[in-house]
C-alpha cells in the first residue's frame, strides 16, 4: 500500500510538471527596429519573457546593408530547452557615412511564447563607430499587433 502512495504522488508530481510543457505555444516573428540620430556602428539588446518562457527558434539579420546578416547570440538557446532571455548584438566596421542612421531594421527574432510570455526589451548598448554612446531607442514589432517601443 505504501508504494502505492508514494507511486501516485510520484504520478501527480509528473504531471503537474508535464502541464506546463503541454501548454499550447504560440510561433511569433518579432522585427526589432532601432532608431538613432547617430550613424550607428554597434548595438546590442535584450528580450524577455515576462511570466512565460520563450525560445528562440530563429533569428534573421535587419534591413541596413551593414546589418543584414543574422546577428550575434547564443547559439546554445537555439539548441537548448526555453529560456527568459535572449540577448542579441551585432557590429559593423563600415566608414561613419556608410552606417544607417534613423529608424532601421536590426533583425527578426522568430519566436516560440509559452505560458503568460509578454515581451518586453532592453536597449542595452548602441554606439557609434568611435565607441560613444547613442541615445537611441528600440521597438518590437508582432506581426498583426501594436508595436512596443523601449
Amino acid at each position: 500500500m505504501k508504494r502505492l502512495i508514494v507511486i501516485a504522488c510520484a504520478l501527480v508530481s509528473s504531471l503537474d510538471l508535464q502541464a506546463s510543457q503541454l501548454e499550447t505555444p504560440r510561433f511569433v516573428p518579432i522585427e526589432v527596429y532601432l532608431d538613432s540620430p547617430l550613424p550607428v556602428a554597434a548595438w546590442q539588446f535584450e528580450v524577455s519573457a515576462g511570466n512565460g518562457e520563450m525560445k528562440l527558434v530563429g533569428i534573421e539579420g535587419g534591413g541596413s546593408e551593414h546589418f543584414r546578416g543574422a546577428p550575434f547570440y547564443d547559439r546554445e538557446i537555439l539548441r537548448g530547452s526555453q529560456t527568459d532571455k535572449i540577448l542579441v548584438a551585432d557590429y559593423s566596421l563600415a566608414d561613419e557615412a556608410l552606417l544607417p542612421v534613423g529608424r532601421f531594421r536590426i533583425a527578426t527574432l522568430h519566436l516560440m511564447l509559452l505560458g503568460e510570455a509578454d515581451l518586453d526589451a532592453a536597449l542595452m548598448v548602441t554606439t557609434t563607430r568611435e565607441g560613444e554612446p547613442i541615445n537611441a531607442s528600440l521597438e518590437l514589432v508582432q506581426s498583426n499587433q501594436e508595436s512596443k517601443e523601449r
